[in-house]
């Protein structure tokens, strides 16, 4: 398995032109690293984004719906909900 294969992870793929984003990761995640590297390459890639880590917190889960930030930015109007 190729972990550069943009079908594997969108942290190596090309964003031009993705609409604006949102990104959470929890603390604890497993791919939380490559929740920050998204953040960044949005940021590099110019996409108006919205990066959470959120603290303390595990894979999403309905368990624990507090512990993810509603978007309150452009990207707010993709989430449903």
């Amino acid at each position: 398995m190729d972990l550069a294969d943009t079908r594997i992870s969108l942290v190596n793929a090309d964003l031009t032109g993705l609409p604006p984003t949102t990104v959470h990761f929890a603390e604890y995640e497993t791919l939380a690293d490559d929740g920050a590297a998204l953040g960044r390459r949005l940021a590099d890639f110019g996409i108006t984004s919205e990066v959470h880590r959120c603290p303390k917190a595990g894979t999403p889960s309905s368990s624990a719906p507090d512990a993810y930030p509603r978007p309150t930015g452009p990207s707010s109007r993709w989430v449903s909900g």
